[in-house]
């Protein structure tokens, strides 16, 4: 949450210079018109925008003051709000929407994303047939629907610290709210008020991030003081994240690193490939030979795809991790299978040997591949002395 605190505090400032401003001309600030065919109002952006814009929230827009300023200039249905970037925080001119149609009269380039109009995108679909083939126009997750900044406190709890929050994928109630969003303006005092301000926020909830074929903004902070292992996902991969999680994305980060692989697998090159690998390498009849134990631990720890009926066979994960780049090195791929403690899933894993200095060690690439989907979870670099 540390990014979303940073936005906060340059919004607030900018809020504040702008009432500066009211306050010494005793009226609104003036803005000269922008919109026009070429105006990026409401346009997705990461630092510059239109002269009369700035980007605020990721979106470019302008502050104002709710119920004194007037947005009318920027375009049709214009206001002036504090639910739409920085919900109960910071008020920018923002134009509402139930559907594409009421943001016609921004452009043609403008459409409806959780209630509020935007344009463009951080990143543009890659050309057609070029590159990985995974590009994708991205949408930023809104504000209003990342997880608040909310936990339970142990002191001073009185009545207006009690209420409702969103925490990235649903409403819950806190009893004694510590954090940087426990004010009037940021709880509510029913589940259905907080319910309908985060209406639209389904399909940016934990999981369901497969349509952007993009990296999360979420890395490691300088610190440690939270080293809670989270994975968060890179377009094609997932990383760990050990220490204080710093970026937007970090309220919907996965902690199984299979799941994060799973959830964005619209995003897998491979899975072409790795279809025509199961395919061309079927399962034997019976489970393969040496599964058994692992099917017992996966089942012993509260593991998914436990079933080793359900196995691929080990000659299709090596298929799999060879279209996935594995060379062959000194001596060809060996595969293996494993529970993973870590995934919670049983694994083929993969490995070659890259260097052999006898006494003084081997090294060499690993990949772990799920042993039911053929799922590509993770690559690894292994080394070993004698």
């Amino acid at each position: 949450m540390k990014t979303n605190e940073r936005v906060r505090r340059r919004s607030r400032g900018r809020a504040v210079a702008v009432a500066l401003l009211v306050g010494a001309c005793g009226g609104t600030v003036g803005q000269a018109p922008i919109l026009g065919s070429e105006s990026h109002f409401l346009a997705y952006c990461d630092g510059a925008c239109d002269a009369g814009l700035e980007c605020i929230g990721g979106i470019c827009t302008r502050s104002c003051l709710t119920d004194t300023s007037s947005c009318s200039d920027l375009g049709g249905g214009a206001q002036c709000t504090n639910q739409s970037v920085e919900p109960g925080q910071v008020a920018v001119c923002d134009v509402s929407c139930s559907d594409t149609s009421d943001c016609a009269s921004l452009g043609s380039d403008h459409r409806c994303e959780v209630g509020f109009c935007r344009s463009g995108g951080p990143s543009e679909p890659a050309p057609s047939g070029s590159g990985s083939g995974l590009g994708s126009t991205s949408v930023p997750i809104p504000n209003i629907c990342l997880a608040m900044d909310v936990r339970d406190g142990e002191v001073g709890c009185n009545a207006a610290r009690t209420g409702w929050f969103y925490d990235g994928g649903a409403c819950a109630l806190v009893d004694c709210c510590s954090g940087a969003q426990c004010g009037s303006g940021d709880l509510t005092q029913t589940r259905a008020e907080c319910e309908a301000r985060h209406s639209n926020c389904q399909q940016w909830q934990a999981g369901t991030r497969a349509s952007e074929c993009v990296g999360q903004e979420a890395w490691e902070g300088p610190s440690c003081e939270d080293s809670t292992l989270r994975f968060a996902w890179r377009g094609q991969t997932c990383d760990r994240i050990y220490c204080n999680c710093a970026g937007r994305d970090c309220g919907v980060l996965w902690d199984n690193q299979f799941e994060c692989v799973r959830d964005n697998i619209g995003c897998d090159a491979l899975a072409s490939a790795r279809a025509e690998c199961i395919r061309d390498n079927p399962a034997p009849s019976s489970p393969p030979s040496g599964t058994a134990q692992e099917q017992t631990s996966c089942l012993t720890d509260g593991g998914t795809g436990c079933d080793a009926a359900g196995f691929i066979s080990s000659d299709a994960a090596v298929c799999i991790a060879t279209v996935a780049g594995l060379a062959p090195g000194l001596t060809g791929r060996s595969v293996g299978s494993v529970y993973n403690y870590g995934y919670k899933r049983v694994v083929w894993g993969v490995q070659n040997t890259l260097r052999d200095d006898g006494v003084d060690g081997q090294s060499g690439a690993s990949m772990a591949i799920d042993a039911t989907t053929g799922i590509l979870i993770e690559q690894l670099g292994w080394s070993a002395i004698p």
